[in-house]
Parts: structure tokens; sequence; C-alpha cells
């Protein structure tokens, strides 16, 4: 999503990067802080819920950090 605030493209790419190597603990608490900073955030809550999926039923071994987009 385009963003004029350098800081949370910054963070956002540190907490996808967590994401997609797996440290979901990492990522989760980059996403935490992301949302203090941007309550309510649609994205950010997407990750986190994503997040919470993906420790109980991880990915597969070959994932690229690729995600089938939901229908609206």
């Amino acid at each position: 999503t385009p963003c004029d605030d350098p800081g949370f493209v910054v963070a956002s790419e540190e907490a996808l990067a967590a994401t997609w190597a797996r440290d979901w603990d990492r990522a989760q608490a980059l996403w935490q802080e992301l949302l203090a900073a941007h309550p309510g955030d649609k994205g950010i809550l997407l990750h986190l819920a994503r997040i919470g999926q993906w420790r109980a039923d991880p990915p597969p071994g070959d994932w690229d950090g690729g995600v089938s987009l939901d229908k609206l």
C-alpha cells in the first residue's frame, strides 16, 4: 500500500521479513508495535490474525510468504 510515512514503511518491511522468515514471536511483536502507532489498521490486524493461524497450522516448507487474497 502506498504510504508517505518512511518510518512506517521501514517498520512494515521489517515485520514482513520476520513473518516470511517464520519468526512468529518477532513478527507478532513488530506488528503489535505498528498497531500501537496506528490503532485499528486493518492491514496490521490481518497480519496479526494470520500469524495466529500460522502458529496453529504452519505454512508448508516451501512457502515463500505468499497468501491467497480473500474475496471482499
